[in-house]
């Protein structure tokens, strides 16, 4: 069984990325389904790409960000720039 390999290439400038890491709230904001008023803000829904996790007790939340193959690289350069 052959695995699919795909290659993610990025050629934006380090200002350019930086840019687009400033536009990354916004942009996930403008793809939520939905958007509810809670007190002192919003809850927005988005489709199930995204999963939030909150642990009892006051523990840690978390947010687990999937996709296709090569996901896993493309955010790592996301969130590094590297």
């Amino acid at each position: 069984m052959s695995k699919l390999r795909v290659s993610i290439a990025c050629t934006l400038t380090s200002a350019e990325l930086q840019s687009r890491g400033a536009e990354l709230l916004p942009g996930l904001v403008a793809r939520a389904v939905g958007r509810v008023p809670v007190t002192d803000g919003f809850r927005w829904a988005f489709a199930p790409t995204f999963a939030v996790a909150a642990e009892p007790d006051g523990g840690p939340i978390s947010l687990e960000v999937t996709g296709p193959p090569g996901t896993p690289q493309f955010l790592e350069q996301l969130v590094t720039g590297a």
